[in-house]
């Protein structure tokens, strides 16, 4: 099984006022109306129906080393970027290189996963996976681990159904968060000095060719790229494909 790491820079900013900053806590209050605190259904992958916006809108200034490792079976979705439509496919995520929270109270990790076609609607569809450690948002099309559930997990495996024939490619975009538990042995959270690793990686319906990501403006996952600005791909021979986005100076 063939390994895909993303360790991807975001590509936009948010600006807020002194302390405007605040983190979702619970996974379910993603849902809940921005009026009792919750996300009014955005969810934070960096795809574009949620206008980019990604974790590091709240988890501010990480300085995103965190890596994503993502394995898949069969290995071709990932290792040769196409899917087979109408197939089950077993993904893992797994946190490559963990180094917050070690020492904290509570270490909550987690990572979101959404798949979406063409026009930036969500096809395929997550199951078989351990409700304990992960669930679907209500239209069950983002999935997320519970990271205040379940304390140092740093490895998730899911299943996702590809879509029908002709839809043509997918993008999946990925985003994790390295929590450091308030780095306190007392407190168990804020949205403070965590880190963040975000991408998006596209997959080609199996015999239709995908238009190149790095050709189109930057949708908001750190692995786009506008004309101008350094899209560096990297083959680790044995370990699969390593997506860094390089800042220019």
């Amino acid at each position: 099984m063939r390994a895909t790491t993303l360790a991807c820079a975001v590509s936009f900013a948010l600006t807020f006022g002194a302390g405007e900053a605040s983190a979702f806590h619970a996974v379910d209050s993603f849902s809940d109306a921005a009026s009792v605190g919750g996300g009014s259904g955005t969810y934070y992958t960096g795809s574009p129906r949620f206008r980019g916006w990604n974790c590091t809108a709240c988890h501010l200034d990480a300085p995103q080393d965190l890596l994503l490792n993502v394995n898949a079976e069969p290995a071709s979705l990932l290792a040769e970027r196409f899917y087979q439509p109408d197939t089950q496919y077993t993904i893992t995520v797994a946190f490559a290189n963990e180094s917050r929270g070690l020492e904290a109270n509570a270490n909550y990790n987690t990572f979101a996963a959404e798949l979406v076609d063409a026009a930036g609607e969500p096809v395929g569809g997550f199951f078989g996976f351990d409700e304990n450690l992960m669930k679907t948002t209500p239209a069950q099309d983002v999935l997320f681990a519970r990271g205040q559930k379940n304390v140092q997990v740093t490895s998730w495996t899911f299943k996702w159904q590809s879509p029908p024939a002709g839809t043509g490619y997918v993008d999946l975009y990925l985003v994790g968060v390295d929590g450091n538990g308030a780095n306190s042995a007392t407190e168990a959270s804020d949205p403070l000095g965590d880190d963040v690793s975000v991408g998006m990686l596209r997959i080609a319906e199996e015999g239709v060719p995908a238009p190149d990501p790095s050709a189109r403006g930057v949708t908001g996952a750190g692995c786009t790229a506008a004309p101008g600005l350094e899209l560096g791909l990297v083959l680790v021979l044995g370990a699969g494909l390593m997506l860094r986005r390089s800042r220019r100076e």
